[in-house]
This record gives structure tokens, C-alpha cells and sequence, in this order.
């Protein structure tokens, strides 16, 4: 199943931090190869915007041969839909590209549920279980692209999915969840705090390999 990384440039907690160096590579590198190791993922696309700040986005992924995708700043799930249509995709896995440490035995099971049966959307952010940075959604293209037809909210089109939670009621969305109560946890780059635990996570083990349990015990370790 193709799976499409959402990443930008003009973050204003922690500008840039996309491209920031992390271990042996860079955020963005780093959530890219986690989930390439997904046993589930077919194909792995960057879906960036038109912004010339994104430029550098772009620069990136043509230097590490990564495939990428542009379009709308403010429409993310127009992006989105406009990056699966690309390749042809009845449904995709979207994962955010400050997700370093995404855990690809979660997008497995998340894509293994989404062919069990014709959901409009596999999630396991609702209710929330995993720390933030674990987050896994995967989308029928088609119910994505009615939903961009309709009128929604400026908060709609930034945060892609958030129109399938606020009408949950007319989708079909199976959610599962960790079977811990992780919800306030992170492991996503959000600021200056979050980058620096994760420079730490790094050097403690540079390989990136371990999943998202044993990278909670490191993010929660003195430092």
C-alpha cells in the first residue's frame, strides 16, 4: 500500500525542523525509512506543498531518491488525495513526517485491518492509546476526495482527517488501539524539547530499530 509522508518547512514551534539532522540522517530521512520497513508498504511518497520554502523538501528527497508530491499549503487533504490519485491508490497510509521514531509494526497491523474490510478509515487516534509521533491513519481515497468536495473549516483543511471525526457518525472508521493508555505520551518533534530527546534516543541507539515501547522507556529516561 503506498504510504504518504505530510511534511513542510514553515513549522512555527520549531522551523525547519523537518530537515534538522537526527542520527545518521535527518527527521524527515528517518520517519521515511521507518516506514519503508513496514512489511505493508508497496511504495513511499513525500507529500510536500508548493511553497518555494518547500524547495529544500523537494532537493532532499531527489538526493536520498525519494519520491515526492506537491500541492496545496492550506488543503492538506486536497494534497493528500492529489498525491494518491498520482499513483493510482485506492487507499493510503498517511503518516506525519515529524514521526521519527513510527513504529512500521503499527502501520502493518493498521494496514492488515484496512483489508479486512471496506472501511473508510483505519485509525488509532480515536480514541488516542499510542504516544503522539505513532499516530497511523489509513484512508479511502475516494470518501477522502468527497470530503475535500465539501465545505469545511480552515482547521478541516490543515488537520487532513479531522472531518472524519468531527462527523464520525457517517464514515466507516474502525479504530484500534495499544491496549495502554499512552495518549499523553510523545515521541514526535514538535519543539526545541522534543529534538533534543530525540538527538538522545540516537545516540543510545543510532540503528533506529527498536519499537515505539522501548523508544518510550528511552524518551522518559533521566537525561
Amino acid at each position: 500500500m503506498l504510504a504518504i509522508v505530510q511534511s513542510r518547512l514553515n513549522s512555527t514551534r520549531l522551523p525547519g525542523k523537518a530537515l534538522l539532522p537526527l542520527g545518521y540522517s535527518t527527521v524527515l530521512g528517518l520517519c521515511v525509512k521507518r516506514v519503508c520497513a513496514a512489511n505493508l508498504v508497496s511504495k513511499t511518497f513525500v507529500s510536500t506543498s508548493l511553497e518555494s520554502s518547500d524547495d529544500y523538501i523537494v532537493e532532499f528527497c531527489k538526493n536520498n531518491k525519494i519520491d515526492s508530491f506537491r500541492g496545496s499549503l492550506e488543503d492538506v487533504g486536497k494534497r493528500l488525495v492529489d498525491t494518491a490519485l498520482s499513483c493510482r491508490q485506492e487507499r493510503f497510509i498517511r503518516i506525519c513526517g515529524d514521526s521519527p521514531f513510527i513504529d512500521p509494526s503499527i502501520i502493518d497491523e493498521a494496514v492488515s485491518i484496512s483489508q479486512s474490510s471496506d472501511f473508510d478509515l483505519v485509525t488509532n487516534v480515536f480514541p488516542r492509546s499510542f504516544p503522539k509521533g505513532q499516530s497511523v491513519e489509513v484512508i479511502r481515497t475516494k470518501t477522502m476526495q468527497q470530503i475535500c468536495s465539501k465545505k469545511r473549516t480552515r482547521a478541516e483543511k490543515e488537520h487532513a482527517t479531522s472531518y472524519f471525526y468531527n462527523n464520525y457518525k457517517n464514515y466507516r472508521i474502525c479504530s484500534f488501539n495499544s491496549g495502554a493508555d499512552q495518549a499523553n505520551s510523545r515521541q514526535c518533534i514538535d519543539d526545541e524539547k522534543d529534538y533534543e530527546i530525540a538527538k538522545y534516543v540516537m545516540s543510545v541507539n543510532n540503528m533506529n530499530d527498536l519499537d515505539w515501547n522501548k523508544i518510550q522507556s528511552l524518551w522518559n529516561a533521566p537525561k
